[in-house]
């Protein structure tokens, strides 16, 4: 049932179109040990087909593979509905190896949330989130629904209005008031599977979060899904600090890519107070004393003018200051894993297994870092094999050139214009699951290459889905990988 008492979160809809099939299919289940093995071997490495310039010659990845500085692209496709581009730079991580590693999905430990815990929270006095409300808290959503009821609608608020009056009978009139000290709690869920996690507000027993508030919830130990639970590893550390967040809205969309070289105009840097350069190196100072294991990946300035809500279309009210968003990837052994906000599993009925991709943002402005959220964490269990054999990169631009038509080629039947524009393309570690497991699986090189879609309909319309991998090619063989699927 739909409840009154929430807390409304505001973010970006992925939109992703549906597909039609290829007579065959663009991923199959890929043969784990045949891929290991071709990464051991010493297969001879093609660099003639590198025809866009060389990287740094000291770089051993670009001359054992033929990796150039930059790529470009432009193909057309379904009549001319499909239209991509590619004009990225061509990203590698320094040295001369990319190795593989046996991952499995963990739980936060209690050092690592205590280190987050003195490192966000510090001597500020933290309470026990309250999950029962009081009788003052209840009076005052009653209130609010009774001034809303014609919005709300007949039905839906009267309903509403039975379930308040009955929490009204059966809360306390003061709550309970317990302080945190950040230690992980044993818990049970209405499935009867146990997990551990920790909510921490500032304000003392109010259930509006108001100065800092500090989340872990660990993966639960159920090991088969129900229709109305799936076996879900996602574990999630959580930070916000609201007396430091900006007020407003940001449009997402419209947010600027910088660098700790990015030089802003006064203007920006007037509503920012706060060079890029030193917002990173907030962030990766917080990393390093955390021990996490993350780096610093990519940022981008996180600007309104003229934001829409991405449903209702209405205005926003703008942030009057700008934040920086600073995306982190976990990097071992000097090599960066991808990013990506998505997760593999999920398809099929309601009970299938999910396994969300491990990765961290940021929000930091002049006053310091605001937000932290960090999903589904990695433990490092093995090194499978330290330097892979990787497909010289003219072979990996062939199967893209090629792929991508074959993937979205179809779609674009139905829409007025389907464009692609690839703006990067970065080679990174990237997790695979190994065959039906939603726990264990490989860190291997993959090829990824982000950029916008845009999709154009005949009424007008068009839906943007902005720094997405649009194409993603296991770098030992070649294989295309859903992201979805998990390999």
């Amino acid at each position: 049932m739909k409840r009154f008492i929430a807390l409304l979160s505001v973010g970006i809809l992925l939109l992703s179109g549906c597909q039609a099939t290829p007579e065959r299919k663009v991923v199959e289940q890929k043969d784990l040990a045949q891929m290991l093995d071709t990464a051991t071997k010493d297969n001879e490495t093609d660099t003639d087909n590198a025809d866009i310039g060389n990287a740094e010659t000291d770089n051993g990845l670009a001359e054992q593979y033929g990796i150039p500085t930059e790529y470009k692209w432009e193909a057309q496709g379904a009549d001319g509905k499909l239209n991509i581009s590619v004009n990225a730079p061509v990203i590698i991580p320094k040295g001369g190896k990319m190795p593989i590693y046996r991952v499995m999905a963990a739980d936060f430990s209690q050092e690592q949330v205590t280190a987050f815990w003195n490192e966000l929270i510090g001597d500020t006095e933290m309470w026990k989130a309250q999950q029962q409300i009081t009788k003052a808290q209840v009076q005052e959503q009653i209130l609010r629904l009774k001034s809303m009821w014609d919005e709300y609608g007949e039905d839906a608020a009267r309903e509403e209005l039975k379930w308040l009056e009955d929490a009204y009978r059966n809360a306390p009139e003061k709550a309970v008031e317990e302080r945190a000290d950040g230690m992980l709690e044993e818990n049970t869920d209405a499935d009867g599977a146990v997990y551990k996690s920790i909510e921490a507000c500032e304000n003392a027993g109010g259930i509006n979060r108001s100065g800092k508030y500090f989340s872990v919830n660990n993966n639960s130990n159920r090991i088969n899904g129900t229709t109305e639970y799936k076996v879900s590893r996602q574990a999630n550390l959580s930070y916000t600090n609201e007396s430091i967040q900006y007020s407003g809205m940001y449009d997402l969309h419209s947010a600027m890519p910088v660098t700790e070289d990015t030089i802003l105009e006064k203007s920006i840097m007037d509503k920012t107070g706060l060079s890029p350069k030193d917002a990173i190196e907030q962030v990766q100072s917080m990393l390093d004393r955390t021990g996490c294991g993350m780096e610093v990946h990519r940022v981008w300035l996180l600007i309104n003018e003229t934001a829409l809500d991405d449903v209702s279309g209405i205005a926003l009210n703008p942030a009057e200051q700008y934040s920086y968003e600073i995306e982190c990837v976990r990097t071992v052994d000097g090599v960066p894993a991808s990013y990506s906000n998505e997760y593999s599993g999920g398809t099929g009925d309601a009970a299938t297994s999910i396994w969300g991709y491990e990765n961290m943002n940021c929000t930091v402005n002049k006053n310091g870092i605001a937000q932290v959220n960090w999903n589904a964490p990695l433990a490092i269990k093995e090194t499978v094999n330290e330097d892979a054999q990787l497909k010289p990169f003219a072979q990996v631009k062939e199967i893209f050139e090629k792929m991508m038509l074959v993937k979205y080629e179809a779609a674009a039947e139905s829409s007025l214009a389907d464009n692609y524009s690839i703006d990067r393309v970065e080679l990174s570690l990237h997790r695979i699951a190994e065959q039906n497991s939603y726990e264990y699986g490989l860190l291997v090189p993959v090829w990824n290459f982000y950029g916008t879609a845009t999709h154009e309909y005949e009424e007008g319309s068009a839906v943007t889905t902005v720094s997405r991998s649009l194409m993603s090619i296991n770098a030992i063989d070649g294989s295309v990988i859903d992201i979805q699927k998990g390999y």
